[in-house]
């Protein structure tokens, strides 16, 4: 239950006029190293990549990152919960002066339900590295005075790509394994239209020529040749091994290399150069 855990993190959270939140997995203990995956399902796998995706893009445009969940009261409803998370986030820009913070949120049904999010805002200054800080007791006491619930928890993520992977795995493992668990996924408007750039990398790798040809000349040198079925296989693995890395790369720096070719991301389509 969240209510346990937010009571067992609250003594290491950050208290007015005490230093920034730590890093997570910088040996706070709060993600664990164990990198055993259950089997998920399509909606779990979903809910990992968009939390992932928007994580390395915020890491690699200069965002800073926490790790915030919020509990609901016992009388609250699902549209009250979201409602009044709009209403923290905006008490959150006028009062500690961090305009257009930007968000996205797994709502999960433990307890009376809980807000799983990261928060996401960019220093105007790029050389100020941690100064997105959100005091706990502040966050705690707006929260309890909108909502009316007491339990929050509040992390600093690192700018490193594990602490990506591994806190989009931590969430939909640890908050979303049971069936009726996740309830659905939101986030803010942003920067840039992942999910159109993702289906115009996959459509793009399908069918480029140079993908076939590379196909070509592996089946003409051993086996596969007279194996249709298992080159077919194989083929459609490289496929899909290509795309995550091109992927990942793409996501980061909005170009990225596969067969060969290069591709940018410019003027809202995926472009070969």
């Amino acid at each position: 239950m969240e209510t346990n855990r937010s009571e067992s993190a609250a003594p290491d959270a950050p208290r007015s006029g005490a230093p920034a939140p730590p890093f997570l997995d910088r040996g706070d203990g709060n993600v664990p190293r164990d990198d055993t995956r259950p089997s998920w399902t399509r909606k779990q796998w979903s809910t990992r990549r968009a939390v992932m995706d928007r994580l390395r893009l915020w890491q690699s445009t200069g965002y800073q990152c926490l790790w915030v969940t919020l509990t609901s009261a016992p009388t609250s409803t699902d549209k009250r919960l979201r409602a009044n998370f709009q209403t923290l986030k905006k008490r959150i820009e006028r009062q500690l002066h961090f305009p257009d913070v930007k968000y996205i949120c797994v709502d999960t049904r433990e307890g009376y339900g809980v807000l799983h999010m990261v928060w996401a805002w960019k220093d105007p200054n790029p050389t100020k590295v941690a100064s997105f800080y959100i005091p706990f007791d502040w966050l705690q006491a707006a929260w309890r005075d909108i909502h009316g619930a007491f339990h929050v928890n509040l992390k600093r993520i690192g700018t490193r790509d594990r602490d990506a992977r591994r806190l989009s795995r931590y969430i939909v493992a640890q908050y979303c394994g049971g069936q009726n668990a996740l309830v659905r996924v939101s986030q803010s408007r942003m920067s840039y239209p992942l999910p159109r750039m993702r289906a115009q990398l996959l459509a793009m790798l399908k069918g480029l020529p140079e993908r076939y040809e590379e196909g070509g000349r592996l089946m003409k040198l051993g086996p596969a040749e007279h194996d249709i079925e298992a080159f077919s296989q194989a083929f459609n693995q490289a496929l899909w091994r290509t795309f995550k890395q091109t992927w990942e790369r793409l996501v980061r720096t909005r170009s990225c290399q596969a067969y060969g070719v290069t591709f940018v991301w410019t003027d809202g389509e995926l472009r070969r150069l």
